[in-house]
């Protein structure tokens, strides 16, 4: 299975496509810099920038009591993966360690808090903490929630109707073209 997918957008009819600020895991953003470089050397002059909040990310999380494979955005894959040696952070913490503002951060918290991947908790000192959940509760309901569009589908359905409205003006002025020969 790849582990790396990308999508070529063109400056020259995207120029606006920008993503939110997010510094990937050091593992993620080498092979990115390998692959750019890669790009580069194959297809000179082009240069490929990667736009590390933009895309989707296969993970498999394994938990105490359940699998999870899921398809989430770069950004909530780096948020989870801050926990991979960590106990508790706290919002500021992750927001840090992320290279993002606390809001980008905090919609990543709350998808994974619905996913009921991470749980809050208080440390002894009142300060709200976020903490793997390993294990489900008896009465906590062991299937996937079904929840509401987040904030990166918005995203994504935006850079969507974006591209189509832009591909639909490049088709009608090609059309345009081709028909005054």
């Amino acid at each position: 299975q790849d582990f790396m997918e990308t999508s070529i957008i063109s400056k020259e009819f995207w120029p606006n496509v920008k993503g939110e600020e997010v510094k990937l895991p050091y593992k993620i953003r080498e092979l990115a810099s390998t692959y750019s470089e890669r790009f580069t050397k194959l297809k000179a002059p082009r240069v490929l920038k990667i736009i590390p909040s933009l895309g989707r990310v296969n993970l498999e999380i394994k938990l105490k009591d359940r699998v999870l494979d899921l398809s989430v955005s770069p950004i909530q894959a780096t948020c989870i993966s801050l926990f991979e040696n960590m106990g508790a952070l706290t919002l500021d913490e992750i927001s840090n360690k992320m290279g993002c503002d606390a809001d980008v951060a905090r919609r990543a918290v709350a998808f994974w808090l619905m996913k009921k991947v991470l749980k809050e908790a208080k440390s002894e000192n009142g300060v709200v903490t976020y903490v793997p959940l390993e294990s489900l509760k008896g009465d906590e309901d062991h299937t996937s929630i079904s929840l509401p569009m987040d904030e990166s589908s918005r995203h994504d359905d935006f850079l969507r109707s974006q591209s189509q409205a832009e591909v639909k003006r490049v088709e009608s002025y090609i059309m345009a073209i081709v028909n005054e020969f």
